[in-house]
């Protein structure tokens, strides 16, 4: 079953993450995956307001080494939430099917 990404509208080929997902929820582990999503949803909005705050203090940020750092910082924070958010649509998806 394909779903649409949360980074974009491409629909997202089936994973072994996402086929495991699928056969949870049918066996009786819904509850277990709703509460796996509410863990990494939080997460994901403590992360995001990391990234947030990281971003203003590249912004305000005037040495030149110590702004390099905090970009390597967000680059890293900004794969991080993009895989919590792949991992939240393929668990929302799962729940929802």
């Amino acid at each position: 079953m394909n779903h649409i990404c949360r980074r974009g509208a491409r629909p997202c080929a089936p994973t072994a993450w996402s086929i495991y997902l699928k056969i949870a929820v049918t066996t009786g582990g819904r509850r277990r995956s709703q509460q796996k999503l509410d863990a990494l949803q939080a997460e994901f909005d403590i992360r995001s307001d990391k990234f947030k705050q990281m971003k203003k203090a590249v912004a305000i940020e005037a040495g030149t080494a110590v702004k390099f750092q905090l970009e390597q910082q967000l680059l890293d924070e900004e794969a991080k939430l993009a895989h919590l958010g792949d991992q939240l649509d393929k668990i929302e998806s799962a729940l929802q099917s």
